[in-house]
């Protein structure tokens, strides 16, 4: 049995996962085959999120390679362009995601956590003292808790 399983292999399930395995045993269940690739995705990381990144991948320069500085936006009202010198610093850094969830995955497995890649749950169970989740190949996981970070 586990103590968190998570479904769903994007950031935010990968962040969740490898945060819970420090401190319990954790399952992280993925439809696509990360074993194989995991899709390339440029994202902008803001800088307001920077508390929830551990240091060792925020300065990591194949993850976060610079910084980001200017935003176009537009609405019914106003249109513009919002440079950060403005305010004194950058909004955030642009991510390759995908070299982010890579190394998340690796640590997540240094400390203990189990990946199932290319399953899909098509079922979930609540049991009176955990719950189980069934995938398309007809098994079967228990946990205590079970998130899900599908998108």
């Amino acid at each position: 049995m586990y103590d968190f399983i998570c479904v769903g292999g994007g950031i935010s399930g990968v962040s969740f996962a490898y945060k819970a395995s420090k401190y319990a045993k954790t399952l992280l269940i993925e439809a696509q085959d990360y074993d194989r690739e995991i899709p390339v995705r440029t994202n902008i990381f803001a800088e307001h999120n920077k508390p929830f990144v551990d240091d060792i991948f925020w300065n990591d320069d194949s993850i976060f390679p610079r910084p980001f500085v200017q935003l176009n936006y537009k609405s019914e009202k106003h249109d513009g362009l919002l440079n950060s010198e403005e305010f004194g610093a950058p909004l955030g850094k642009i991510s390759h995601t995908e070299i982010l969830i890579k190394k998340l995955i690796d640590k997540f497995k240094d400390q203990g956590g189990t990946t199932q890649f290319n399953e899909k749950i098509t079922k979930i169970v609540r049991h009176s003292d955990h719950i189980e989740v069934i995938n398309n190949k007809g098994e079967s996981y228990s946990t205590k808790l079970l998130v899900l970070a599908t998108g």
